[in-house]
């Protein structure tokens, strides 16, 4: 593993928790062109991330904007996922992928990956808030942000928490030059 990875591992999460949470926010503003909160409620930034990120996809959903909200959500997010890959020195698949699961822990999510992109998420804290639509709406921001850390490429799910599955399983295909 690389050292900004196993950095990253060792950081205890609260300080970097809310940092990830407003980097997120962000995206997730940007691309309905709200501004983020503030995250000074008690439950916790990742709590109140759930819920704004719910509210603006249920709104983009009602609204019949799901594919621009999604394309903007996608792009911000490889945007962002970019930015990390450069300060963690990700150079390949498999450090995309650890870092991917060291930075989804600090939102509560438990993400296992293999450097193929099978992807398996046994805990996911923002399925108690999120619906199955909305769920599918938010991956655009899983498929960013791992097409920013692993390389260009696409996510498919083939079940979801959210659809009352145990586990999401899905894979990350990276694009070839």
């Amino acid at each position: 593993m690389n050292v900004g990875i196993h950095v990253l591992n060792w950081i205890p999460p609260p300080l970097l928790r809310r940092w990830a949470v407003l980097e997120l926010s962000r995206v997730v503003a940007r691309a309905s062109g709200e501004s983020p909160p503030s995250f000074s409620a008690p439950d916790g930034p990742c709590a109140q991330f759930a819920l704004f990120s719910r509210d603006l996809a249920a709104r983009a959903i009602a609204s019949g904007a799901t594919h621009d909200f999604a394309s903007c959500l996608r792009q911000g997010a490889r945007d962002l996922g970019m930015r990390w890959r450069g300060r963690l020195n990700i150079h390949d698949v498999s450090d995309g992928m650890a870092a991917a699961q060291a930075l989804y822990r600090l939102i509560g999510i438990d993400f296992r990956a293999d450097s193929q992109g099978r992807i398996e998420i046994v805990r996911c804290a923002l399925s108690a808030v999120y619906s199955p639509e909305i769920c599918a709406v938010m991956s655009a921001m899983d498929e960013g942000i791992l097409a920013g850390l692993a390389g260009e490429g696409s996510l498919s799910f083939a079940c979801r928490i959210t659809e009352g599955h145990p586990a999401c399983m899905a894979r990350f295909v990276r694009r070839t030059a």
